[in-house]
């Protein structure tokens, strides 16, 4: 729905596409974003984080011609 804001400064883990980081990993993150599939393990570790690289890229955009 486009409402997750993403942080000016973040760091993104992404985990195996099998079953995602280890639950010692996620208890110490201080957000999770989760992108909606039919199946949870349905896609590639790469692709999915070019889909939330081109999220806040274009959010960052929309923002500075806000801005202008």
């Amino acid at each position: 729905d486009g409402s997750f804001n993403h942080d000016q400064r973040a760091l993104y883990l992404l985990g195996a596409e099998d079953h995602g980081p280890p639950p010692s990993v996620l208890d110490r993150c201080h957000r999770l974003v989760q992108i909606p599939t039919p199946n949870p393990q349905s896609m590639n570790v790469a692709v999915a984080g070019t889909l939330i690289m081109h999220d806040r890229y274009a959010k960052s955009l929309a923002r500075q011609v806000v801005a202008a």
